[in-house]
C-alpha cells in the first residue's frame, strides 16, 4: 500500500513540468534531494522515501499558473496550530498547475503557557525552520505532516526579520515560477502599532512574531518586502487585526488584493484544504474570482461555526490596497472638514463617535466606517438641537463624510464578511477597514474632560511616520479629539 502511495506521487511530479529527473547532486537552483518529512525526526537528518521512488526536482520547475506561497509562522505560542495547517494543506497538495511553497517555524509550547489550549504537536518532533513544497497525502484524516518534500533550507531563520521575508518570497519565485503569486502571513498581527524591537514576547507589534529572536516585522517592512520581492498578486493576513487602514497605506500597489481581519483571527478560521479547493478545482481562474471564492468559503464555514456553537465570531474583508490612495485624498478632505467646523459642541459630536464606535481586541483600532457615520449622525442631532449652527463648514463635512463612507463600500473593500458578537460587540458593523482611534476611558465624562487610552507612547514606528499619516494628517485630528 505504501509503495502504491509513492507512486502515485512520483506520477503527480511526472505531471508537473520538469519535475522528476535521475539522481544528481544538490545545487542552489539545479536538482535538489529532498525527502519527504514525517516531522517525527530532529530537522538535521531527513526520513527519505524508498529510493526506488526518491523524488528528485529539477528546480526551477516549469511556470505554473499559480504558486502559493505561505510563511507559517509557529515560532511562539501558535506553533501547534501551525502544524495543523500544513496537515491540511497536504489535503491539497501541488499539482501539474498550482505550486504550495511554504516556510514552516515551530517551538514546542511551554507546558506552562496559559494561550496554548492545544499543545498537541501533532508528530512535529522538532524545533526551528524548515521549507516544504507541499504534495498530497491521500490518507485522510491525517496525523502529521506526510507527504510533502522537505528542500534544503536554513534550520534557524529568523521569521521576524523582513529580510527573511524577502528571502522566502525571491527563493520561491525563482524556483517555483508562475503567473501569480499568492503569498499568505501566518502567525500574530498588531495592526499598525510597532513596540520598540526588545525581546518580549507578549507585547503589540506588526506581524510574524519571532519568540526564539524577540523579533518581528514592522508595518513599512511590510510594505518594503513586498517591494524588495516583487509583490504579490494577492496578500493574505492569516492573523489578527491587519486589516486597517495605516497597513493598506504601506502595502499600496505592491499587492494586488490584501485580505485580512480588523478584529483577531482566530486559528480555526483559517482552513487551507477549504479556501484553496476552489482554485484547485479552476486554476485559469484570475486572482478576483480567486479572492471573491476565498471569501464565499470563509463565510460559510465561518458562518456555520458561529451558528451551531456560538463562538469565534469572525470578520474578514478584501481591499485594493492601491485604491488607498483615494482613500487618503478622502480621509484628508474629512480632517480638513472636520477641524473647520467650529464650537465645542462639534468636537463633542466626534468625540461621543469615539465613545460608541466599534473597537477590536486592541482599543485602539476602530471601524473608520462606523466612526465617520457616528460623527456624522451626532452632528446632524446636534444641528437639529440647536448646539451646532449649520453652516457652509458643516456642510461640507457631511458631504465629506458621504463621499468617504461611500469610497470605503464601493471602491476600496471588495468583500466584507461579519459574524456573530464578543463581550457586546456587534460585528455587523464593521464595514472592512479600521483605523487608529484612542478609547475613551471615562466615558461618563465625554462633554468634561474625558480620559482617553491612545497608543503606546514608545513606538518602533511613529504614527507619523507611516504613509497614512503623512498623506493624510490623521495625528492632527486625534490630537485635536484628546486636547483639553
Amino acid at each position: 500500500m505504501a509503495a502504491k502511495r509513492y507512486l502515485l506521487l512520483a506520477a503527480l511530479l511526472l505531471a508537473a513540468p520538469a519535475a522528476l529527473h535521475a539522481r544528481r547532486p544538490a545545487a542552489a537552483f539545479g536538482s535538489l534531494n529532498v525527502s519527504r518529512d514525517t516531522g517525527s525526526a530532529p530537522a538535521a537528518p531527513s526520513v527519505s522515501a524508498p529510493a526506488a521512488v526518491q523524488p528528485q526536482l529539477q528546480l526551477p520547475l516549469a511556470p505554473k499558473k499559480y504558486t502559493v506561497i505561505l510563511l507559517i509562522n509557529g515560532k511562539n505560542n501558535l506553533a501547534p496550530f501551525m502544524v495543523r495547517k500544513m496537515m491540511e494543506l497536504e489535503e491539497l497538495g501541488s499539482d501539474a498547475n498550482i505550486n504550495f511553497v511554504v516556510e514552516l517555524g515551530l517551538m514546542k509550547p511551554e507546558p506552562a503557557c496559559s494561550t496554548c489550549a492545544v499543545p498537541n504537536m501533532h508528530g512535529a518532533d522538532w524545533e526551528g525552520t524548515r521549507r516544504y513544497y507541499v504534495l498530497p497525502n491521500p490518507a485522510q484524516p491525517a496525523a502529521t505532516i506526510v507527504s510533502s518534500l522537505r528542500l534544503p533550507a536554513p534550520e534557524d531563520i529568523d521569521m521576524g526579520d523582513s529580510n527573511s521575508l524577502v528571502d522566502f518570497v525571491n527563493w520561491s519565485k525563482a524556483n517555483f515560477p508562475a503567473q501569480k503569486y499568492i503569498l499568505v502571513i501566518g502567525n500574530h498581527g498588531g495592526a499598525w502599532v510597532d513596540r520598540a524591537k526588545k525581546p518580549a514576547a507578549s507585547a503589540n507589534k506588526g506581524v510574524s512574531y519571532d519568540d526564539v529572536t524577540g523579533n518581528y516585522i514592522t508595518t513599512p517592512q511590510i510594505g518594503e518586502a513586498l517591494r524588495a520581492s516583487g509583490g504579490a498578486d494577492v496578500l493574505i493576513f492569516d492573523d489578527c487585526l491587519m486589516q486597517a487602514a495605516e497597513v493598506a497605506g504601506e502595502v499600496g500597489d505592491a499587492a494586488g488584493f490584501m485580505v485580512g481581519s480588523e478584529e483577531i483571527g482566530y486559528s480555526n478560521h483559517f482552513k487551507p484544504a477549504q479556501l484553496f479547493a476552489p482554485l484547485k478545482a479552476d486554476p485559469n481562474m484570475s486572482t478576483a474570482d480567486f479572492v471573491a471564492g476565498y471569501m464565499a468559503t470563509f463565510a460559510a464555514y465561518n458562518k456555520a461555526l458561529w451558528d451551531s456553537t456560538g463562538k469565534y465570531p469572525a470578520t474578514m474583508s478584501s481591499v485594493v490596497p492601491a485604491r488607498v490612495i483615494g482613500l487618503e485624498a478622502l480621509v484628508k478632505r474629512y480632517v480638513e472638514a472636520a477641524l473647520a467646523v467650529p464650537g465645542p459642541d462639534a468636537r463633542l459630536a466626534y468625540r461621543e463617535a469615539m465613545r460608541d464606535v466599534i473597537r477590536y481586541h486592541y482599543v485602539y483600532c476602530a471601524d473608520l466606517y462606523n466612526f465617520v457615520e457616528l460623527a456624522q449622525q451626532n452632528l446632524a442631532a446636534k444641528i437639529t438641537a440647536g448646539s451646532v449652527t449649520e453652516s457652509p463648514q458643516t456642510r461640507a463635512l457631511d458631504t465629506a463624510a458621504d463621499d468617504l463612507k461611500g469610497y470605503i463600500t464601493g471602491a476600496l473593500v471588495l468583500n466584507n464578511f461579519t459574524s456573530g458578537n464578543l463581550n457586546g460587540v456587534e460585528y455587523s458593523k464593521s464595514r472592512g477597514v479600521s483605523i487608529y482611534i484612542p478609547s475613551v476611558k471615562t466615558p461618563a465624562d465625554i462633554a468634561g474632560s474625558p480620559v482617553f487610552l491612545i497608543a503606546p507612547g514608545t513606538l518602533q514606528t511613529k504614527y507619523t511616520d507611516l504613509q497614512f499619516d503623512k498623506a493624510t494628517g490623521w495625528s492632527n485630528f486625534v490630537k485635536y479629539l484628546i486636547s483639553r
